[in-house]
């Protein structure tokens, strides 16, 4: 266990806040953002923990990649805020309107709604992430599922129903409920009231529980009266992989009022870009002197993009949230990584595409394609003349690498040739990653020969996106893919 000091506690704050090279991680849902962050990680134990990220839609998080001694090889650390709530987090919450609007339709047409008030709160529990309900999955317990029943059957549908009616004419949805049954003269203000308090109590237990969890790992906290907010540093280890409390803070939805954890960073030690001879000139003009004795890249891992596009100003909107880090002068972004399902590549370019019309800023555009391995399997068939079922189906890995790279390639060069004309994109490249997960020689061989293992291939994609400034006006290229 790495016991956190006020030291190395002020350390790791200093290289939260520091200014150091920063590349924008994104992309589309499912295309594995998740698993190229763990490929940055030196050592599998850390690896393990950051794959607790996967398919969870985890939210933006910054990844501070370092080779500091002073971060324990082994341990994964994280940085963030604990967040206090009170009465004026859930103004927004519609959870108890979503409850009330079950209970009168229940009411409408049986008059009973007892039961529907235990299933519809076990109901948002388990599914409505739109709902506070959806973040006390991590704590609730049947308790507080009946304190908040109690509260409920306070409730005469009797007197809804005459209320409600009342409002009909000026109340069009669920939504302007919220606002009238806040009202100081709504007959039901004091079981709003009553019900979220009861919700903050368990939320606020809850953040004490964490905080207990994090003092027995050595951790280190700091109390921001003003803000009602605790700073925590941990290190997590493999053994607490399957802890709830683990999952929260690493799954944690940044940016939202509703949930526990905010303004995460997840820190560790890296792959091997930051020791290499050249790594010295990246970073000149980021502070980094031979004092500090170690080194830093920033990866801000952003939320997924919609895969829906629309002219709605909801979407452009999102997008624009999505792309503050891109164009977030104070972190001298502008480098992205951008992570495409090679195997929907096509779909995923022409809606990067759209996406970087949105962008005002120069950039610097590297892809990473993904799932390659999978995208070489397709071409399987035409080289092999048995059926795909039979025992005799041979996968000529070498001659589909060569397919699935001209493929992508010529999507590539449409993509360059496509690019709007706004003048934001300075530099394109490109790598491929597969994961060899069949234990196959000769995929083996094809993934280490052309250098596309995910550690390999994001070695160089970080590479490529270091070594280059957004005020050098270099011409847009094609990375390098190589044949086999």
């Amino acid at each position: 266990m790495c016991t956190i000091s006020p030291k190395l506690y002020n350390k790791i704050t200093e290289m939260v806040q520091e200014n150091h090279p920063t590349i924008s991680l994104t992309g589309f849902k499912n295309v594995g953002k998740a698993t190229a962050v763990e490929a940055l990680a030196k050592f599998n134990e850390v690896a393990k923990l950051l794959e607790l990220r996967e398919n969870v839609a985890a939210n933006k998080a910054k990844i501070i990649v370092t080779d500091c001694d002073d971060i324990s090889a082994f341990d994964l650390f994280v940085h963030a805020k604990l967040c206090y709530k009170s009465l004026e987090n859930f103004r927004n919450d519609y959870t108890l309107i979503y409850i009330l609007y079950d209970m009168y339709e229940v009411y409408l047409k049986n008059g009973d709604y007892s039961e529907t008030m235990k299933n519809s709160l076990k109901k948002y529990i388990a599914s409505n992430d739109k709902t506070s309900f959806y973040y006390l999955t991590k704590f609730a317990n049947e308790s507080t599922i009946m304190k908040l029943c109690q509260i409920l059957n306070k409730i005469s549908m009797l007197l809804f129903d005459s209320w409600f009616k009342t409002l009909y004419s000026c109340v069009r949805n669920k939504y302007e409920l919220l606002s009238e049954i806040k009202e100081n003269d709504s007959p039901f203000k004091g079981i709003y009231v009553e019900f979220y308090e009861a919700m903050i109590e368990r939320y606020n237990e809850c953040i004490n529980e964490v905080l207990a969890f994090v003092k027995e790992r050595g951790g280190y906290s700091k109390l921001i009266k003003d803000a009602n907010e605790v700073v925590i540093t941990v290190a997590l280890t493999t053994k607490d992989c399957s802890h709830r409390y683990t999952k929260l803070l690493l799954q944690g939805k940044d940016m939202s009022l509703l949930t526990p954890v905010s303004d995460l960073t997840l820190i560790f030690r890296s792959i091997s870009f930051l020791n290499s001879e050249s790594a010295g000139s990246l970073f000149s003009g980021y502070g980094f002197s031979q004092e500090n004795s170690y080194r830093c890249v920033n990866f801000i891992n952003t939320e997924d993009f919609p895969e829906f596009t629309t002219e709605s100003y909801d979407y452009e909107d999102y997008i624009n949230y999505i792309l503050k880090p891109f164009i977030d002068e104070s972190f001298r972004t502008g480098k992205v990584l951008f992570v495409i399902d090679s195997t929907c590549a096509d779909e995923q370019l022409a809606k990067l595409s759209e996406i970087i019309s949105y962008v005002t800023n120069p950039i610097n555009l590297c892809i990473l394609f993904t799932n390659v391995d999978n995208l070489m399997l397709s071409f399987a068939d035409k080289y092999c003349s048995e059926y795909k079922f039979s025992e005799k189906f041979k996968v000529h890995w070498k001659n589909c690498y060569n397919d699935a790279y001209d493929f992508l390639n010529s999507l590539l060069n449409d993509f360059k040739d496509n690019l709007p004309d706004n003048n934001t994109v300075l530099f394109v490249e490109a790598n491929l990653a597969a994961l060899d997960l069949m234990i196959n020689e000769e995929l083996k061989s094809v993934v280490d020969n052309n250098g596309i293992s995910y550690p390999s291939a994001l070695l160089k994609s970080v590479n490529m996106l270091l070594n280059k400034n957004n005020d050098s006006k270099k011409p847009i290229s094609i990375g390098n893919m190589n044949y086999f």
